[in-house]
């Protein structure tokens, strides 16, 4: 059977900790396949990273160190030896820059398909350019607040097995850049450009078109209509889950829209100030909608 560590205590100490849990997975845990180690700061150091990625080697093949704020871009140049990792979670570790995706496309190119740089806010439209030379299938730059549209074509040119990607909280991608994902990346399923509010219908326009696999959309705080919207509907049969938090140029018309969309599971329309509460109760009898007047 696999072998797998995740953790997520703090425990006590700092630097000493690090280097004692260090100690102990270099010389007992050979065989890791995943490790997940979120939110503790203290204890994720460059000693310790190291001692994850030899002692696993090509064993692991999925690591996450989410809020691990003291590790540094060099050290993931030891990921080399981690031949079969498919996903990495470095969202929120603070310290990363550009650096970063230069030592995992280095260490790990060939295989990683899933990363996620959420939060990471030295992160610049250079790193995207780089990762986008691996075989990526899922991305999350959510809150990376210096991307451009420039990122969102480096990914659309490369990467044409891409399923998911969360741009949430860019605020410098525009239409631009989400039609570029959208002409070149058809295959996408889960799109997140939440807090993009540059977004227009001109994004949804294209989505609708050629993204027909769709089933998970949010483009809450942006600038769409009920044009764009009832677009998506008619043309993206397979939507489960839409958010449309804070769309106030939406009205009632999106709603009726979306009631024909017979896979739809959720929806999100809290702020959307143009569409009332108690019809969209009526128009999705079965559906889980959260409103601004839903109960809690």
């Amino acid at each position: 059977s696999s072998s797998s560590s995740s953790s997520s205590s703090s425990g006590g100490g700092g630097g000493g900790g690090g280097s004692g849990i260090a100690a102990t997975i270099a010389s007992r845990c050979r065989s890791l396949e995943v490790v997940e180690i979120r939110s503790c700061p203290e204890f994720v150091t460059d000693e310790l990273v190291r001692a994850i990625t030899k002692a696993s080697s090509e064993k692991l093949v999925d690591l996450c160190l989410a809020g691990s704020s003291q590790v540094n871009d060099g050290v993931f140049l030891s990921l080399y030896r981690c031949a079969n990792l498919s996903a990495i979670n470095l969202s929120f570790c603070r310290k990363l820059s550009d650096r970063v995706a230069a030592a995992l496309v280095r260490s790990c190119g060939a295989s990683l398909r899933r990363v996620d740089l959420s939060g990471c806010l030295r992160i610049t439209d250079e790193a995207i350019a780089l990762l986008a030379s691996l075989p990526l299938t899922h991305l999350s730059v959510s809150s990376c607040h210096l991307l451009t549209d420039a990122a969102a074509h480096s990914i659309a040119r490369a990467c044409h097995d891409l399923v998911s990607i969360d741009f949430s909280w860019c605020p410098l991608l525009s239409d631009e850049g989400v039609v570029a994902l959208a002409t070149l990346c058809t295959s996408l399923t889960h799109v997140d450009f939440c807090g993009c509010r540059l977004l227009t219908d001109d994004s949804l326009h294209v989505l609708a078109t050629l993204c027909h696999d769709l089933a998970d959309v949010n483009v809450g705080f942006s600038s769409v209509t009920d044009n764009g919207i009832s677009e998506l509907a008619q043309c993206c049969l397979w939507l489960e889950r839409v958010v449309l938090l804070s769309c106030t140029r939406i009205t009632l018309v999106s709603a009726r829209a979306l009631s024909r969309v017979v896979r739809l599971r959720y929806l999100d329309i809290r702020g959307c100030t143009n569409v009332a509460s108690c019809e969209t109760r009526f128009l999705f009898p079965t559906l889980k909608v959260v409103s601004d007047f839903s109960p809690d």
